[in-house]
């Protein structure tokens, strides 16, 4: 069985066409996480310049309702056989792509994903159960239960199903972790932890990298530093996320924050300023009180 594909230009027409009927960005993070790969890697499919690992190609195609083998190098499809159970112990926060179960769990995931799309969340948790049934390892059903429930208010559940998530090996659950750990229960030790443990995954190459990840988790590291008095490292890792991802409102939001708190009121007012204007794209759930902070200290100003 071939470890790695490449897409043929026509196959990459295939692809183009039902991801603009997601509404997809050619590396949307959304289309990345129900393939359960990176950003990167999804740079790296459509650039064709290498192969891609072979589970990470079929997911990729699955994800937007490709058939892969319409889009894969006719001469790189070769005859293919359910994949041998590694005997390798593999680390616990490494999906394991090898799993009998992966591509099966993957189409189960997406059916779920589409289910959540369409509004029907009931459905969507049934797909995701299934897959986790199927692939009790596989990360991205974790991820996307956990958002499910947090949808409707149950943070209990989607912390826990994070936690999972995060444990087999999906970096981006850890920035999820962490913040509702800041904003549910107000934890903001256990979310340093998380975040640090979060940044390391990165680093460490353990998955690829992806900056989306990175810059967030430097957020949440700061809003949790920020409310143990610790407002000049914090900055400093909202100039990172700032450089890594560009501006993100709440970004804005917690610099100010940190001003205000060092004593720097004009650098303060500009930041507040920032935020208001950018609140408009700020998908924050605790927006509305970081809005309220920022009104009001412009209004004391004036």
């Amino acid at each position: 069985m071939v470890d790695s594909l490449r897409a043929s230009e026509q196959g990459l027409k295939i692809v183009d066409e039902a991801r603009r009927k997601k509404r997809w960005q050619k590396y949307a993070l959304t289309w990345a996480t129900v393939a359960a790969t990176s950003t990167a890697t999804l740079k790296r499919f459509w650039a064709r310049k290498s192969a891609i690992d072979r589970y990470a190609f079929i997911a990729i195609c699955e994800a937007v309702g490709v058939n892969w083998e319409k889009v894969a190098e006719p001469s790189e499809i070769k005859e293919t056989d359910l994949p041998v159970l590694s005997t390798a112990i593999a680390h616990p926060s490494v999906p394991n792509h090898n799993f009998v179960g992966r591509e099966g769990a993957i189409a189960t995931n997406n059916r779920g994903f589409n289910c959540y799309m369409n509004g029907d969340l009931t459905q969507a948790n049934k797909q995701f159960e299934l897959a986790l049934k199927i692939n009790p390892d596989h990360a991205a059903s974790y991820y996307n239960q956990a958002w499910s429930y947090e949808q409707v208010g149950d943070f209990d559940r989607a912390i826990e199903l994070y936690r999972q998530a995060a444990f087999h090996g999906l970096a981006a659950a850890y920035c999820n972790l962490a913040r509702l750990h800041i904003i549910e229960q107000k934890n903001y030790d256990l979310a340093v932890d998380i975040c640090q443990r979060g940044l390391t995954l990165v680093q460490e190459d353990t998955v690829e990298t992806d900056k989306i990840v990175k810059a967030a988790l430097f957020i949440y590291l700061a809003w949790a530093w920020i409310d143990r008095g610790r407002e000049e490292e914090a900055l400093e890792r909202l100039q990172e996320a700032i450089e890594l991802e560009g501006d993100r409102a709440l970004t804005h939001a917690l610099m100010a924050q940190a001003l205000d708190n060092l004593g720097q009121s004009t650098e303060a007012l500009e930041a507040w300023k920032n935020y208001i204007n950018k609140y408009p794209k700020c998908n924050c759930r605790d927006k509305d009180v970081w809005m309220g902070k920022a009104r009001q200290r412009l209004k004391e100003s004036s």
